[in-house]
């Protein structure tokens, strides 16, 4: 069953009475309603008036590892696992006369529900699956989850506006709370998946039992991906995009991944150009897509930015600027998240700026090598963001400390930018120190950066004033 306009949980009104015929006939008496209240996290309950006046009916979202669960260890057989997050309803062990309906959300190919009972698990029945919710009744309250034999997957494709640089994700078909949570959380992380935009249409991939590795391919780059009820959704390691699509193979079969600009405004469709800022409704014909510009597709990525990266005019045009990468200690504080920003308006603004993403796993070490060989090769610039601690030994040998030292003993200019009051750097280091016991990166930061070189004062300053500062230095450079 589904509800019908249920109340959001915690304004526990009533939905309303249901006049039922009791009584002589003719004579039409109000029985006790039943009231339907949604919680969070999508979880929806229904009782009859009188249960909710008596009890204080909760239900939410609990990990599995709490104290008070029971183990599932030897529950299953078979591949069957957890299709559902585990729900804790409330008050525990309290019995209903007249059993109340619960409805909690869980992926598709569940087919039991499980309810706790004292220190074990028992299964009750699951009434229905629709709208990715099971639906079942419980004459006591206790935790409950669905399980089936499989979870059936897609994959979605994120590319991320004004670079070459894609992600895939694979979760979930249908209404999967947990996937769907996740993945919300993952766009609002810049580790994974912030400023990244979803592609149109997601790609079928095949069922999960237990853990699952699905192999991503894209020309000779191979990675990864593992799935299971604890690891759902996966999000892959960076991929090449070419414009606003990418292809990849996933376990052999291939993949095209597609942003629509013909849905967004500005972008010229049958031949003619819209400079409406409204998408058209999914059910609207959108015609044949032309192939757009590069300042069609500078318009249409500009819309998806948050407002740091829309293009300002008082930063140049670094078409004619030489290379550039961007070195830094990264330990996800707030300088890094602030020369994060410089990088995508510099690369806004047309400059080539490098900067490794530390969220790329075993790719980091390749792509700083990468990078700084691109540095050497094209007769680029190093920035230096010079915090106190900028190159230290660290156990990385693709440290800011490797990095300096590249420059070093292949003669790349370096454009030091001071950050902080303490100028220049003071590397930690002595005898406690687990890898500089000499002072050695200390003397590699008097060599690089010594007292003549000059810096950009960088302190105090937004990533739009850093980014604009350092834009007319490479120019300067770049004549």
């Amino acid at each position: 069953m589904v509800p019908e306009d249920p109340v959001e949980h915690p304004a526990q009104s009533v939905q309303g009475g249901v006049a039922r015929p009791e009584g002589p006939p003719g004579e039409v008496q109000m029985s006790d309603p039943e009231e339907t209240i949604r919680f969070p996290n999508n979880i929806t309950l229904v009782a009859p008036k009188s249960v909710w006046n008596q009890h204080a009916l909760m239900a939410d979202i609990v990990d599995w590892n709490a104290s008070d669960v029971p183990s599932t260890e030897s529950l299953f057989t078979d591949g069957e696992e957890p299709l559902s997050p585990l729900v804790r309803l409330t008050p525990e062990h309290t019995s209903f006369t007249t059993p109340v309906t619960v409805m909690f959300p869980a992926c598709i190919g569940a087919t039991r529900v499980w309810r706790s009972s004292e220190s074990s698990w028992e299964l009750v029945e699951l009434e229905s699956f629709e709208n990715g919710c099971v639906t079942t009744s419980l004459s006591h309250f206790c935790h409950c989850f669905a399980s089936g034999n499989s979870r059936i997957l897609k994959a979605i494709g994120y590319i991320k506006p004004h670079s070459a640089v894609a992600k895939l994700a694979l979760a979930c078909v249908g209404r999967c709370h947990q996937c769907n949570h996740a993945l919300e959380q993952y766009q609002e992380d810049y580790y994974f998946l912030e400023g990244y935009q979803p592609c149109t249409r997601p790609a079928p991939v095949g069922t999960c039992e237990d853990t699952t590795s699905f192999r991503v391919t894209q020309g000779a780059h191979q990675q990864t991906l593992q799935v299971s009820s604890r690891m759902c959704p996966a999000i892959s390691d960076e991929l090449q995009a070419q414009g606003t699509q990418f292809k990849v193979q996933i376990e052999d079969i291939e993949h095209t991944f597609k942003c629509d600009a013909a849905t967004h405004g500005d972008v010229t469709i049958s031949g003619a150009s819209s400079s409406s800022q409204q998408r058209p409704s999914s059910s609207e014909p959108l015609g044949d897509v032309t192939q757009p510009s590069s300042a069609t597709m500078s318009s249409y990525f500009a819309s998806f930015l948050p407002s740091f990266l829309l293009v300002n005019e008082d930063i140049p045009d670094g078409s004619q600027a030489p290379i550039s990468m961007i070195s830094a200690r990264f330990d996800k504080g707030e300088m890094e998240m602030k020369f994060r920003r410089v990088h995508e308006l510099l690369k806004a603004h047309n400059f080539e700026n490098l900067m490794v993403d530390v969220g790329g796993g075993d790719d980091f070490g390749a792509k700083t090598l990468e990078y700084l060989g691109r540095l050497d090769a094209e007769h680029g610039v190093m920035l230096a963001v010079c915090t106190e601690n900028y190159g230290e030994m660290t156990s990385s040998p693709y440290s800011s400390n490797g990095e300096l030292t590249f420059a070093l003993n292949e003669n790349v200019r370096v454009l030091p930018l001071k950050v902080v009051p303490i100028y220049p750097p003071r590397p930690p280091s002595g005898p406690d120190h687990p890898f500089d016991k000499t002072g050695a990166a200390k003397a590699l930061v008097k060599m690089v950066l010594p007292p003549c070189r000059v810096f950009l004062d960088c302190c105090d300053k937004s990533a739009e004033q850093i980014a604009k500062l350092i834009a007319e230095e490479l120019l300067n450079m770049g004549k």
